[in-house]
């Protein structure tokens, strides 16, 4: 039987791997670069590794932080900033 976390971590890494080799363009790389400096500076840089990945409808955080206060933090503000569909959190809480 294998590790829940593990398949998890393994369907996060495709889904970002599918992200990342998508048509993403300049405009939704400037604006994941506006929602990740936002993010930075509302958790007071509290997530590690912080990736922002926008495409179509969609955008994904990954990293790593110490509290899930910290990654609900980051996904508010990523919602706040956004009118996709979708904001999937990918955070790891490593406390």
């Amino acid at each position: 039987m294998m590790n829940t976390s593990y398949m998890q971590s393994k369907q996060r890494k495709n889904k970002v791997k599918r992200f990342t080799d998508g048509q993403s363009g300049p405009a939704f790389f400037e604006f994941s670069e506006k929602i990740k400096r936002r993010i930075l500076h509302v958790t007071s840089e509290g997530i590690q590794s912080l990736n922002v990945y926008c495409e179509a409808d969609n955008v994904i955080l990954t990293g790593y932080c110490d509290s899930y206060y910290v990654k609900q933090l980051a996904q508010e503000t990523a919602m706040r900033l956004t009118s996709f569909e979708q904001v999937e959190n990918c955070i790891d809480v490593t406390a």
